[in-house]
């Protein structure tokens, strides 16, 4: 008789097991139940965790993995630059290591910051420009979002940030009809496509920083100053410029990509540009931090040259493809400021982290 009993008690908790196993698999159980019942063995290479899960469907196991922020070496930024019909990828750089066997829906990631009570762009994932790694990893490249045009928006909210908010699209690979919490991660069936499912990820964002090291001045010429700034990029990023060349084959313009490096100037009105707007001086004028990439209608620019970076070609043919800088390194740009954002022969560029004035020689 107690034999009999312990028979039927196993068959009842292995019928348990296995129904927890397709309820876990097909989204159904909470996230503490998930976690308990999470599937175990070779199928599943990740677990379910803050920023991973693994389901079973069918005997086949769906995983997907957050691994974290890479910085970036010279290899992975020449591969980059190597890829064939590749976009052309300016400015800062960050990659997040990812781990999956899903099929993407769609190649973009969307990286989006809380501001005020809506998201907005602070990064953009390109999953079609992947460096795959191994064990089904691929470190996805990201770039700036719209909201580094403005100082005062990356200082407020960006910075005091603790997460970012990833969203990834995949084709369904499971049945789910409503919102499914694991960790960090949420899975949510899309309001327009039938196959695709959304997975929504709250994520630390990039450690990064650029450090002002040096400003010098140049000279003067028809109404512009001149200055060369010396800039020390750290942290989980990397940078891509690209150099033109004149008729003698030597480097004589830089591409002005996106910095996070603005100058400080007191206008009494730059109508349709209150992104750029920092505070109130007084009844008729404001302050603005004009990104250096504004370009010469509002007089700061530095298409005029700079170094620093490593030159990448394409041999046999010699073909230019493009300069890079990693993590650690120094690099400079010749900056172009016009007269009147000037006060009193004095300059004051700033980034989220730091404030540096320069005052011109007597």
């Amino acid at each position: 008789m107690k034999r009999n009993i312990a028979i039927l008690m196993a068959l009842g908790f292995t019928m348990l097991l296995l129904l927890a196993g397709i309820f876990a698999s097909e989204g159904l159980f909470p996230t503490d139940l998930i976690k308990v019942f999470k599937p175990r063995g070779s199928l599943c290479p990740v677990s379910n965790s803050t920023y991973s899960f693994c389901f079973i469907k069918d005997g086949k196991a769906h995983y997907f993995e957050i691994s974290g922020w890479v910085t970036p070496n010279e290899t992975m930024m020449e591969n980059l630059l190597k890829k064939p019909h590749v976009y052309r990828f300016g400015g800062l750089i960050f990659f997040l290591a990812v781990k999956t066997n899903l099929d993407w829906r769609s190649y973009s990631v969307a990286a989006s910051c809380k501001v005020g009570e809506l998201y907005k762009n602070c990064f953009y994932g390109h999953i079609d420009f992947a460096i795959p790694v191994k064990d089904a990893t691929i470190l996805i490249p990201f770039t700036l979002g719209e909201i580094w045009e403005s100082y005062k928006i990356v200082r407020e909210h960006y910075l005091n940030a603790s997460n970012i908010r990833l969203k990834f699209y995949v084709y369904k690979f499971l049945e789910v009809t409503q919102l499914v919490k694991i960790g960090k991660i949420c899975l949510e069936p899309s309001d327009y496509d039938p196959y695709e499912l959304d997975i929504y990820v709250e994520y630390p964002p990039p450690n990064f920083h650029i450090d002002i090291k040096n400003v010098t001045y140049l000279g003067f010429e028809e109404g512009w100053y001149q200055f060369n700034i010396t800039l020390h990029l750290l942290g989980d990023v990397g940078m891509y410029a690209y150099y033109e060349f004149n008729e003698f084959g030597q480097k004589e313009t830089l591409s002005e990509e996106m910095l996070p490096i603005y100058l400080l100037t007191v206008e009494e009105s730059l109508t349709g540009h209150e992104l750029w707007f920092v505070e109130t001086i007084n009844e008729t004028h404001n302050l603005y931090a004009i990104p250096t990439t504004a370009g010469s209608l509002f007089g700061i620019s530095y298409r005029q040259g700079g170094g620093g970076f490593k030159d990448v070609w394409s041999e046999p043919q010699h073909e230019y493809l493009g300069s890079y800088l990693v993590s650690g390194n120094y690099f400079w740009i010749v900056i172009d400021v016009y007269s009147e954002y000037l006060t009193n022969n004095t300059l004051v560029f700033v980034t989220p982290w730091e404030t540096f004035q320069y005052n011109l020689p007597a």
